[in-house]
């Protein structure tokens, strides 16, 4: 009986074992496993895909063009930009705008025209030397229309396109002064890069009498700057040049005198502690006679005889032509001066002292009469005549 049994049971054992594998319901282990796998893999290459296409995504965000970078803080500039001067709210706040906007004579010039860009205002052109450019303004109503970007032009070409640190961007107008008619401002400052192949403003700083001598002004004794609202031939878009000055622009290197900010005079008093102020530092001397009245023409551009660490820059002042005035200029009696008034930093490094007023007074007309109405004026305090 025991062995029935036996046989019996070992028959019912293969009978399950026959239904277990054939049976639908109960799949094998091994078939379970590659649907799970075959889950992940699909789980994954799902993420994989996603994750290539925010990786994507983000490469073409970082393609497009790179914001312009913020302007330098003003108290600190650097070799290719105005920072120290462009972002400083005007001492002169006096200007009034003369008549409506005038219609401009000319419009086009050498390639460069008004329709190409709304800012043009003019030329500026120093003899037979490199400095030969359209000039452009950018007014304080449309500085507030774009968001106050003061250094608009340091790094903008002609067209308004930014080319980036280094580059030499395009000679550029003060704000405050706009340039709207045949009317100029008292004080009409141009601002342009000192660049190392010799272009833009490079040649200004040729006028620095102590290093390169006085050929570059006997050479070119005068500037031609003519705008959209004077006639081409205009003898008066003649100025004579009659002083170089070397400037710091930060205390921590002594006293600044804010030349740039002086547009308008209002009075005599003004006028001559500009001009006092201005000559006093002049590094050269000429037979230009100046008086109250008078238009100048400030160009500025970066100059550095201490090195980089020292932030200064070379201005070269003129005044226009007189209506019936000739247009011709002795230079056979320039000179240099010696002893000019500079900043701390320059006697700290270089030693001396300023040895006081060396040049003809009387070459500013009635500089003499006011300056004895006025013994306490002294051009070691520039803002001696506060600018309202």
């Amino acid at each position: 009986m025991d062995n029935n049994v036996r046989e019996n049971n070992e028959s019912n054992d293969w009978a399950e074992e026959m239904f277990e594998a054939k049976s639908p319901q109960e799949p094998k282990a091994p078939k379970r496993r590659g649907g799970i796998i075959r889950k992940i893999v699909f789980a994954v290459s799902v993420v994989t895909i996603v994750a290539c296409a925010i990786i994507f995504a983000a490469a073409m965000m970082r393609s497009e063009p790179e914001p312009e970078p913020p302007p330098p803080p003003p108290e600190r500039d650097t070799a290719v930009n105005f920072g120290a001067f462009a972002p400083l709210p005007p001492v002169c706040e006096t200007f009034v705008e003369r008549d409506q906007p005038g219609t401009p004579l000319w419009t086009e010039r050498d390639g460069y025209s008004l329709e190409r860009n709304s800012h043009f205002v003019g030329w500026i052109r120093i003899g037979d030397t490199r400095v030969n450019y359209p000039v452009v303004q950018k007014t304080e109503a449309q500085y507030e229309e774009s968001g106050y970007n003061w250094f608009f032009y340091i790094y903008r070409d002609f067209d308004r396109v930014f080319r980036g640190p280094q580059t030499p961007g395009t000679i550029f107008v003060d704000r405050h002064t706009p340039i709207i008619n045949l009317h100029r401002p008292d004080n009409t400052v141009l601002y342009g890069h000192n660049m190392r192949p010799g272009t833009m403003f490079a040649h200004v700083a040729r006028f620095y009498a102590p290093h390169y001598g006085l050929d570059a002004y006997i050479t070119n004794p005068t500037i031609e700057f003519v705008t959209i609202y004077s006639d081409l031939d205009d003898v008066r878009n003649t100025y004579k040049i009659f002083a170089g000055v070397y400037f710091n622009t930060l205390e921590e290197h002594g006293e600044v005198f804010d030349y740039f900010r002086r547009r308008d005079f209002n009075s005599q008093s003004q006028f001559f502690d500009f001009i006092g102020n201005v000559m006093d530092r002049s590094v050269f001397f000429t037979e230009v006679d100046i008086k109250y009245g008078d238009e100048i023409l400030t160009l500025s551009t970066c100059y550095f005889p201490l090195g980089t660490a020292v932030d200064s820059r070379f201005a070269l002042f003129a005044r226009r032509v007189r209506p019936g005035e000739n247009l011709a200029v002795d230079t056979s009696a320039a000179h240099l001066n010696l002893t000019p008034l500079y900043f701390d930093r320059w006697y700290r490094v270089r030693g001396g002292s300023w040895q006081g007023r060396g040049w003809d007074t009387s070459k500013v007309r009635g500089f003499d009469e006011w300056l004895a109405e006025n013994p306490d004026w002294c051009s070691t305090t520039p803002q001696a005549i506060v600018f309202e």
